[in-house]
């Protein structure tokens, strides 16, 4: 059974969703009242500094009324379904092997040290 939800948040590209709310390089959260842009994309994830957590392309979809089922028709037929339902893929990103989940969490732990080494 092919994971609509995984697939759509591994490749389809979060930057289309929340176009509209770039400013710059930074993008306005969509989860609370932003009057400064608070985020920016790690990856293909949208990381907010003010609610301090990382917001998935379903989680925008959902938020903006875009069901997975519409973001998964558009890109099916560009995705090689047979990488994704692998068990070396499943098991690597469940990990967080640093393309889904680790490398973002990663990548902020590295950022945070940054911030403080500035201080």
């Amino acid at each position: 059974m092919v994971n609509k939800i995984k697939i759509v948040n591994k490749f389809y590209d979060i930057r289309i969703l929340i176009e509209n709310y770039r400013k710059g390089n930074k993008y306005f959260c969509l989860f609370h009242n932003d009057i400064n842009p608070s985020c920016k994309i790690y990856g293909n994830a949208l990381y907010c500094f003010s609610c301090r957590r990382f917001y998935y392309v379903s989680n925008i979809a959902n938020k903006l009324g875009i069901s997975i089922d519409e973001l998964y028709g558009e890109i099916k037929d560009k995705v090689d379904l047979s990488k994704i339902n692998s068990d070396k893929w499943n098991k690597k990103n469940e990990l967080g092997d640093g393309k889904v989940n680790g490398g973002l969490i990663e990548r902020y732990k590295k950022y945070l040290e940054m911030e403080k080494m500035d201080e």
